[in-house]
């Protein structure tokens, strides 16, 4: 039976511990909601930088709604309203919709972003796809499951049995290159993190010392789920 899960998240993650196989008894769908009114509430934050200018933090919730689910010929598909608010005390307003189509051997997701495949089926350590759907490029951009059947703490909650996904990571004196996302069962996305920052090496003051020059980073952070 397929169950709850599916979202997004941010930050820097708590420690992973515990490294070990996905237990038989979770099926691997379930990390994909598919219920009509689950929702998810994300802290969001934003932050981009620019050469010679102070840098842009945006920092607010967001509301992903499970709207309807139909079954298509050859996969499941699962709309959301997507909404956001500052904080706890203003009201939610639409922003817009995405999808997610599910199938036997892959999880799509469609936004105004773009179409980026968030997982794969089955599920085990190191089985590696192409993120970005329809890339042309034979170098595009891929992840991998980098954890199977951990514990992940996020906010004081411990969570069992998760899958974590990683991109190709880069830390070096010169840039830092961050994907990664992490599923618990019965809930689905519950963190993401997308960081791209370039240092500055301008001068020799700045050679070597981590001062960001450009790029940005946001995370997704997972602040509560439930069903209307």
């Amino acid at each position: 039976m397929i169950k709850q899960g599916l979202m997004r998240l941010i930050l820097v993650v708590s420690p992973i511990a515990c490294q070990k196989n996905l237990p038989e008894t979770i099926p691997e769908t379930d990390y994909v909601n598919v219920e009509t009114g689950t929702f998810w509430i994300y802290e969001v934050v934003k932050t981009k930088y620019a050469t010679g200018a102070p840098e842009s933090k945006q920092v607010f919730q967001q509301r992903e709604t499970n709207l309807q689910v139909v079954q298509n010929q050859g996969y499941l598909l699962i709309e959301q309203t997507i909404d956001t608010r500052t904080d706890s005390t203003r009201a939610w307003v639409f922003v817009g919709k995405q999808t997610w189509k599910l199938y036997a051997d892959k999880l799509i997701r469609q936004n105004n972003e773009g179409s980026f495949q968030d997982l794969a089926f089955p599920v085990f350590k190191g089985n590696e796809w192409p993120y970005v759907v329809f890339a042309a490029s034979s170098n595009a951009q891929k992840i991998r499951y980098d954890k199977v059947g951990i514990e992940y703490s996020l906010n004081g909650k411990k969570y069992l049995n998760c899958l974590t996904t990683a991109g190709n990571n880069i830390a070096s004196a010169i840039n830092l290159r961050q994907q990664t996302q992490v599923y618990a069962p019965q809930i689905g996305l519950v963190f993401r993190e997308n960081t791209d920052l370039n240092y500055c090496q301008s001068s020799a003051d700045c050679v070597g010392k981590k001062i960001i020059d450009f790029g940005y980073q946001e995370t997704f952070t997972l602040r509560a789920a439930g069903k209307n």
